[in-house]
């Protein structure tokens, strides 16, 4: 049976790093018919689940890992993913500091660990964990990459840099690292870079997702150098290789208004859930990290946890894992003061503790969250529209539905988005507070004591940064006549701050 089993197993791994997941599924099935007390299957088939989004089933398989054994790195690793994906923070943290205990003798369970550390913005331990991952294994662009993302997550730019340009020592060809280091290079343009990039693009099918995202390094690259008619062109045939992958429909825009049509009267205690959102590319994440720095405030991370818990709760009643596409009869199942209660045992937080989560898509949410948190407060953050719309088209791929493969359409739905946010600013009177991007990044002090008063909070100090890519205001200027059809002004309406 032993000689059986053994064979099951190679056959597994085979197909598992094939990618061919029913065969390796019953691989690692036909092994525990067998032996029903192999942790190794168990720890398979989790990581199938895991990877298949189904992530009751993958927690329970890797809970039972982890029973038939003794506590192993890699799957207390998985367990705290799996756990961050479905939104459950404090468990999450809990199974990544028990793997941070253990010997560290797997590169890839540490490099797992890195970005679930990262995510949680436990940034100095992530940054251990992809050190100790680079020590132990043979030399990988992948880890130079993670620690790459690790690195700006932390703010350490330079390090950020470093690490991108060894990962292309390693693999000259790393689509992501080049778009990533043309978009963030500090240590000075190179026009060669430009040049190689030209020659891979040559190089690589026209309709593929590589393809694209090397087309977006190259746009960065020539915009950075001056280069803004050549760049425009080429930012034009990324649109197209875009379309090709991303669907036309509109966002249902009328089903994420329902979620509240009646105004809910604001909360009498201003301290509670903080809760961060705006347009992608808006500046979320820049209000955020400043937040970040009160000595009161506590974030659990880039992790979307609210959607993650919601969809949690779409699954047990619906049977759906995903709130999208959104719909008012769907959320009519959803026991709201169930689900915020939930999300504060999930983040481990108090009703009256200002927890910070920051997701730029949560603005389709706010009716919803409004309803499972009483006591939540919105940022909403506005920028220069056409500033926006230039670093939407130059993502890699769409954000939650937005259209970013042709102006037209984005402009639609930054519309509709612009519609939602205001039917939300009158059922949410005096909940949301809209902060201007470059109001921000040039007068931060400012803007932090008034938003301090709207949560509640005493002014810090050290809240203040003053690196704050002030390089990004007026950044579309130079593509002014192509850029010509999108709408001027701020998305969100004008004025410097304007409380709801």
């Amino acid at each position: 049976m032993e000689t059986r089993i053994q064979q099951l197993w190679q056959r597994g791994l085979g197909h598992f790093q094939e990618g061919n997941l029913v065969a390796a599924q019953a691989c690692f099935e036909g092994i525990l018919a067998r032996d029903p007390q192999r942790a190794p299957a168990f720890f398979r088939l989790a990581l199938i689940y895991f990877q298949r989004g189904e992530l009751t089933h993958a927690a329970a398989l890797a809970e039972q890992a982890l029973a038939l054994g003794q506590e192993k790195l890699d799957i207390l690793a998985l367990l705290a993913r799996i756990c961050l994906a479905a939104g459950r923070v404090a468990m999450a943290r809990e199974y990544a500091h028990r793997a941070a205990l253990l010997p560290r003798d797997s590169a890839g369970a540490l490099d797992a660990l890195g970005v679930v550390f990262s995510q949680l913005g436990e940034h100095a331990r992530a940054l251990e964990m992809f050190d100790s991952a680079i020590a132990l294994a043979a030399p990988s662009a992948e880890l130079y990459f993670d620690r790459a993302m690790a690195q700006a997550a932390a703010g350490a730019h330079e390090a950020f840099e470093l690490d991108l340009e060894a990962c292309l020592g390693l693999d000259p060809d790393h689509a992501k690292s080049h778009f990533h280091l043309a978009r963030q290079r500090r240590r000075g343009l190179s026009p060669g870079h430009a040049d190689f990039l030209r020659k891979r693009l040559r190089q690589l099918p026209a309709r593929s997702a590589e393809n694209e995202i090397v087309s977006l390094a190259l746009f960065h690259e020539l915009d950075g150098l001056g280069r803004h008619a050549e760049a425009w062109n080429v930012l034009e045939g990324a649109l197209a290789t875009r379309s090709a992958f991303l669907p036309h429909e509109s966002m249902p825009w009328e089903s994420l208004r329902a979620l509240q049509t009646e105004p809910l009267t604001a909360p009498t205690v201003a301290r509670g859930p903080i809760f961060v959102v705006g347009l992608p590319r808006s500046g979320v994440a820049v209000l955020a990290g400043l937040l970040e720095r009160h000595p009161d405030v506590r974030s659990h991370g880039s992790a979307p946890v609210f959607q993650r818990r919601l969809n949690a709760e779409l699954s047990r009643s619906l049977g759906r894992p995903s709130f999208w596409p959104l719909s008012a009869t769907a959320l009519g199942e959803v026991d709201f003061e169930a689900l915020g209660r939930d999300y504060m045992t999930q983040v481990g937080a108090d009703d009256d503790a200002p927890i910070l989560e920051a997701a730029p898509m949560n603005a389709m949410l706010l009716g919803a969250i409004a309803r499972a948190l009483p006591r939540a407060r919105f940022l909403h953050l506005t920028r220069d529209l056409a500033d926006n719309a230039l670093s939407l088209l130059a993502l890699p791929r769409a954000e939650a539905g937005l259209r970013n493969n042709d102006i037209d359409r984005l402009a639609e739905d930054v519309a509709g988005y612009d519609d939602l946010m205001l039917h939300w600013q009158e059922v949410l009177p005096g909940r949301i507070m809209d902060v201007q991007y470059e109001s921000l990044v040039q007068k931060p002090e400012m803007v932090l004591r008034v938003a301090c008063v709207f949560l509640g909070l005493r002014f810090q100090s050290s809240m203040v940064a003053h690196d704050l890519h002030e390089r990004r205001v007026g950044r579309a200027l130079p593509y002014a006549d192509q850029l010509a059809s999108w709408p001027a002004g701020q998305a969100g309406g004008p004025g410097l701050i304007a409380i709801g």
